[in-house]
């Protein structure tokens, strides 16, 4: 082969496909998950309210009643108990 064959044979490869590198091997396939085995028990306990929506609920009563100084740690307060019943 001609040094031009050569080149115009590296040219029109795929990029990549003249490089040596490591002997390409499949990869093993990873397992599927299995399937539960046992229901999802259901409980009905109180879910503890997220600070997030404590937060939101304490700063409209804390609106709501005029804007009062102070802490707010009724207002709060008021709001945890709503959220968790």
């Amino acid at each position: 082969m001609t040094i031009e064959a050569r080149q115009i044979e590296k040219s029109t490869a795929a990029p990549g496909a003249n490089k040596p590198g490591p002997p390409t091997t499949k990869s093993p396939q990873k397992p599927k998950l299995a399937a539960l085995t046992e229901p999802a028990q259901i409980t009905h306990e109180a879910k503890p309210a997220d600070e997030d929506s404590i937060r939101h609920g304490a700063y409209l009563r804390w609106e709501a009643a005029g804007r009062p100084d102070g802490d707010g740690l009724c207002f709060w307060l008021d709001s945890e108990q709503e959220l968790q019943r």
